[in-house]
C-alpha cells in the first residue's frame, strides 16, 4: 500500500514538472544552448616581416624639365658661338658682314607674355593698363587707326576671361621693358632670338630645321590677329612662337653689322600673323621699330641670365 502510494506521488510530481516546462516554453523562453565559439577576427594581423617604408615624401618633379635652374614659365638655353647674319650673297644686305658671336646660357619665356601675366603687373601698380590703341609713324585718317586698333588683343579680348591666354599686342619698347624689370628681368638680345630662331645652328633657316612654314609650325598668313600662346607645339627647345604670332621687341639697337653705334630704333625679331611670305620667318631676318611704336603685330617676352653660369 504504501509502495502504491509513493509511486503516485512520483507520479504526480513529473506531472508537476512537464506542465511547469510546458508553461515556460509557451512564455517564449528556450533550452539553453551551449556558448558560441568566439568570433574570427575581421581584420588581417599586422605583418612584421615587410614594415612601411618610413622614408620622407619625395618632392615632385618639376612641370617642364626643360626649366633647368630658371624661373617658373622660363625655358633654359645652353649657349654657344653664334655665326650671327647671313653669309655674302645670301639673306639681306642689314644682315650682313657675318659676324661670330659669343651667346651666353640664359633663360627665355617659353611664351610670350599674355593678357593676364601682363594685368599682373597692372595690378601692382607698376605696368599701365594693356595699350588698346595703335601708335605708328605713318599718316593714318583717324578711321584707320581706329580700324587697325581694334586688332589690338586688349581690345578685342577686354572683359573675356576665354582670351585671357591672347599675348598682348600693341607694347612699346618702353611698355615691354617695364614688365621685364619688374620681374626682375630684361628683353631678350637680338644675338639671343637669332640662336633660338636658327636652332643654335647656322645651317636651319627656321627654328624647327629647314622646311617651310605651314599652319602646324607657325602662326601666320592670319588677317583677324594673334593665336593664344601655346596654340601650336613648341618650335624649339621647349620655346613656343620664336617666330610668327608677334615680331618681339628686343633690348638690341637697331645698326648694321660690325658698328657699334646704332640709332633710336630696336631690333626686332619672329615675324608675325600678318605674315604672307616664308622669308619673313626666316631666323636671320631682321626688322626695326622705333620705340614708341605700338602696333598689333609687336608683342615680347623676357629673358634673364641663367643662374648656372
Amino acid at each position: 500500500m504504501t509502495t502504491s502510494i509513493g509511486r503516485v506521488s512520483a507520479l504526480g510530481s513529473l506531472a508537476a514538472l512537464a506542465a511547469a516546462f510546458t508553461a515556460f516554453t509557451a512564455c517564449g523562453g528556450s533550452e539553453p544552448s551551449p556558448a558560441a565559439p568566439p568570433d574570427k577576427p575581421t581584420t588581417r594581423p599586422a605583418q612584421t616581416s615587410a614594415p612601411a617604408p618610413t622614408s620622407a615624401p619625395v618632392a615632385a618633379p618639376p612641370e617642364d624639365p626643360a626649366q633647368g635652374d630658371c624661373p617658373t614659365g622660363m625655358v633654359a638655353i645652353e649657349g654657344g658661338t653664334l655665326r650671327m647674319g647671313s653669309p655674302k650673297g645670301q639673306g639681306r644686305p642689314d644682315e650682313q658682314p657675318q659676324t661670330e658671336v659669343k651667346v651666353e646660357a640664359f633663360c627665355i619665356d617659353a611664351t610670350e607674355v599674355n593678357l593676364k601675366t601682363y594685368k599682373s603687373c597692372v595690378a601692382n601698380d607698376i605696368c599701365d593698363a594693356p595699350p588698346e590703341t595703335i601708335q605708328t609713324e605713318e599718316k593714318l585718317s583717324a578711321a584707320a587707326v581706329e580700324q587697325r586698333s581694334s586688332l589690338c588683343t586688349a581690345r578685342f579680348a577686354k572683359n573675356l576671361e576665354e582670351k585671357q591666354d591672347l599675348p598682348v599686342n600693341c607694347v612699346s619698347h618702353d611698355d615691354a621693358e617695364r614688365f621685364c624689370k619688374w620681374k626682375g628681368q630684361r628683353l631678350p638680345s637680338e644675338a639671343e632670338l637669332e640662336w633660338l630662331a636658327t636652332g643654335g645652328e647656322d645651317r636651319l633657316n627656321y627654328p624647327w630645321g629647314n622646311k617651310e612654314p605651314d599652319a602646324n609650325t607657325a602662326c601666320w598668313k592670319k588677317s583677324d590677329g594673334p593665336c593664344p600662346v601655346r596654340s601650336l607645339p613648341p618650335q624649339v627647345w621647349g620655346v613656343y612662337d620664336v617666330v610668327g604670332n608677334l615680331n618681339e621687341w628686343t633690348s638690341t639697337g637697331y645698326a648694321p653689322y660690325g658698328k657699334s653705334s646704332a640709332g633710336e630704333d630696336y631690333s626686332v625679331r619672329g615675324g608675325s600673323w600678318k605674315s604672307k611670305q616664308p622669308d619673313e620667318l626666316r631666323g636671320k631676318r631682321r626688322e626695326s621699330r622705333p620705340p614708341i611704336f605700338r602696333e598689333v603685330d609687336l608683342g615680347f617676352r623676357c629673358a634673364t641670365k641663367s643662374a648656372a653660369h
